[in-house]
């Protein structure tokens, strides 16, 4: 139970200082200070901030696939609207703040591969679920990065969305493209 309690402070501590610094700005010893842990309890369970990062996105991954459950969810043509509301949140959240590019500096690269790898297993879970009995001219393993890499890319330029009204028209666009190569794939 510690080792549940650790992380979440150590993850909480990270959001809070989000809402204030770029990531750029944080150093893990603020993380530490602020988690109230110490130096080898964050390193018990991340190797460094980028791993802590990786992990936060797990969860919002969760929220932003929780209405794709079934077949019909993956093959509408309409956004759910769990995207429609991380859209809102995400666009809410960063205004005013430099590209994450800058923000990440030379970790950047790596920090989009690790959430791609993220996101993918995500979506491998949720399409295997949803289409269980169907077969596949894809692998699921390619089907799902180049999904994830739609949705990464989608969430990214959130960033620089003017308004929700632009981003609900790229939510309407990624749900085309992710049904069209859903669609390519399947084996019907």
């Amino acid at each position: 139970m510690a080792k549940n309690r650790s992380r979440r402070r150590i993850l909480s501590a990270f959001r809070e200082l989000l809402v204030s610094y770029n990531y750029g700005e944080i150093l893990v010893t603020a993380i530490i200070d602020k988690a109230e842990v110490s130096k080898s309890t964050f390193y018990r369970y991340y190797s460094c901030k980028l791993d802590v990062f990786v992990e936060m996105h797990s969860d919002i991954f969760d929220r932003l696939l929780v209405g794709l459950v079934t077949e019909d969810d993956w093959l509408s043509q309409n956004p759910h609207h769990s995207i429609i509301s991380m859209s809102m949140l995400a666009i809410q959240r960063t205004g005013g703040r430099r590209s994450l590019a800058a923000q990440f500096g030379d970790e950047w690269s790596n920090a989009v591969r690790l959430l791609k790898i993220s996101l993918a297993g995500k979506i491998k879970g949720k399409i295997n679920t949803a289409f269980s009995e169907d077969h596949w001219h894809i692998s699921l393993d390619v089907l799902s990065h180049s999904l994830s890499v739609l949705y990464i890319e989608y969430l990214i330029q959130l960033i620089n969305t003017p308004s929700l009204d632009v981003a609900k028209k790229n939510a309407y666009a990624l749900q085309g493209v992710s049904c069209a190569l859903i669609k390519t794939a399947l084996q019907r």
